[in-house]
């Protein structure tokens, strides 16, 4: 999912476009952008901008053929009236309290976004979070790769990765010209023999990482 454009198109704010050959011109989208799709979109981030956008409603009901109601139009142009007050009476629930998100697709929703977070999942299976503990950026990042490749994901770069810890509150600190994470441990008993025992106290000299 793009999801710079996602934001864009959902911010509220005046856009620039233009018609095939034509000038460009400025509107403020008036609309609701809905993605109907077999497959959830893959969504990298978890900052708040981009799921507070996101309403999951799922379709799990799968109807087999031998229970299809094969004049389930026609009973239903019969119902119509019904049908229209019952749209009108949730109107008016719209008017008196808003459009209220439904616990179904908060649970949904909430189930993507889990689903989505890789380094919530790397960090779950590979570290645990010790007050005491400090671990090298590199020896982290090492650590990641290594779950990526054994996962069948594909990494992102160490400076993403590294902003994604200190969003979670890992508090970065410089110690003997290395970059460390406080708080944080390298589980010895899963991570690789690619991450050295080594590592996990000192660290790689200053690799020239920065942000």
């Amino acid at each position: 999912l793009n999801e710079s454009r996602i934001k864009e198109l959902t911010g509220e704010d005046t856009i620039a476009a233009r018609f095939l050959f034509k000038e460009f011109f400025e509107f403020r989208p008036q609309c609701k952008f809905w993605i109907r799709s077999n497959y959830r979109p893959e969504i990298r981030s978890q900052d708040n901008g981009i799921w507070r956008r996101m309403i999951t409603i799922p379709f799990d009901l799968t109807v087999e053929e031998a229970h299809k109601d094969k004049r389930l139009k026609d009973k239903l142009l019969k119902e119509l009236p019904g049908i229209f007050n019952w749209a009108m009476r949730g109107y008016q629930l719209w008017k008196e309290s808003g459009l209220q998100v439904p616990a179904p697709s908060l649970a949904a929703t909430a189930e993507y976004k889990e689903d989505m977070d890789i380094l919530g999942a790397w960090l779950a299976q590979r570290c645990t979070l010790e007050p005491d503990s400090k671990v090298s950026a590199s020896a982290l990042y090492e650590s990641y790769k290594d779950w990526c490749k054994t996962s069948g994901e594909n990494p992102v770069t160490m400076r993403k990765l590294m902003l994604a810890i200190k969003d979670r509150g890992i508090k970065r600190i410089h110690c003997r010209d290395a970059r460390y994470y406080e708080g944080i441990k390298l589980r010895t008993d899963i991570n690789s023999g690619e991450v050295s025992s080594d590592l996990l106290q000192d660290g790689f000299p200053d690799d020239g990482f920065n942000f």
